[in-house]
């Protein structure tokens, strides 16, 4: 956190690297290890192939699961006469949905702050969680695509999983489909780089 630094976990506990390597921020505190703060290294290198290379890949085959992320969390709007009473969900997560509707529970109506954090839906105009998560995301997207132009992979995987929520993990079935989904649409790349 205090440098914006890349770090490679290369030795020492699993258990370690992993807690810092799902940090993501805002959802999970950062990991501590050795007097420094650590947080997911998606921020600055969402697909580490230059991380296999310098191991010494000889063959790197890259999984980019920001591919069809951008415009995910933006809402289908409707005119204000087809809008209905219920509250939009915009959480594809339980807890995150329930987080959100206590804080905004707590919100004064007609309120500058209500105003910023309840998105109304009788207008086109994006919420802030729309706007933070759709900025977020195409961060992510720019920064994977920068990163890949620069190191690119000799197979780059794309699962469409922008349906599923980051805690949806209800859901793996239908994530693992997918991802095997996503190794056939690239069977004859792998069949050439596997070839003895």
């Amino acid at each position: 956190m205090n440098s914006g630094r890349e770090v490679w976990f290369q030795e020492g506990s699993i258990t370690e690297a992993v807690r810092a390597s799902i940090a993501l921020p805002g959802l999970f505190t950062p990991a501590q290890k050795d007097d420094q703060w650590f947080l997911d290294g998606g921020i600055v290198n969402p697909v580490p192939v230059s991380l296999c290379r310098a191991m010494g890949a000889d063959v790197v085959i890259a999984v980019d699961l920001n591919s069809d992320i951008i415009g995910k969390h933006l809402r289908q709007f409707k005119h204000p006469e087809e809008a209905g009473d219920d509250e939009e969900s915009f959480f594809n997560s339980p807890f995150l949905e329930q987080t959100f509707k206590q804080f905004t529970g707590t919100l004064d109506e007609g309120s500058f702050l209500s105003k910023l954090f309840k998105p109304d839906k009788r207008t086109p105009e994006p919420g802030l969680y729309e706007v933070i998560a759709s900025s977020v995301n195409i961060m992510q997207v720019r920064i994977t695509r920068s990163r890949m132009a620069g190191d690119p992979p000799d197979i780059l995987l794309s699962p469409r999983l922008s349906h599923i929520g980051l805690m949806e993990f209800d859901k793996a079935e239908e994530a693992i489909k997918e991802g095997v989904d996503a190794v056939k649409r690239t069977e004859t790349a792998l069949k050439y780089f596997t070839q003895e």
